[in-house]
């Protein structure tokens, strides 16, 4: 692997009216960075074990309130809850 290149992680979601969930898995990921604009979220971040690189940009059908949603980091994945702006 060459250390300039960007993975891209296996991202699952799921939605009810008023939130989507979204889960980015990347095992014992650090210096993540997480930006969620608009209808647009964006990750990157470094795997701990290896230092990979990984990365995605993600278009959503709607508008999301940044302040009303909610990330998680933990060991194995990130897990965010996006608070629709509209149902």
């Amino acid at each position: 692997m060459f250390s300039n290149e960007v993975l891209i992680p296996r991202v699952i979601w799921a939605q009810r009216k008023d939130v989507v969930y979204l889960t980015i898995e990347v095992f014992e990921v650090k210096y993540e960075n997480i930006e969620i604009q608009g209808n647009t979220v964006v990750f990157s971040g470094v795997r701990g074990s290896d230092e990979a690189k990984f990365g995605v940009s993600l278009e959503l059908y709607g508008e999301i309130d940044a302040n009303k949603s909610k990330i998680n980091v933990g060991h194995r994945d990130i897990s965010l809850v996006l608070a629709k702006v509209e149902k």
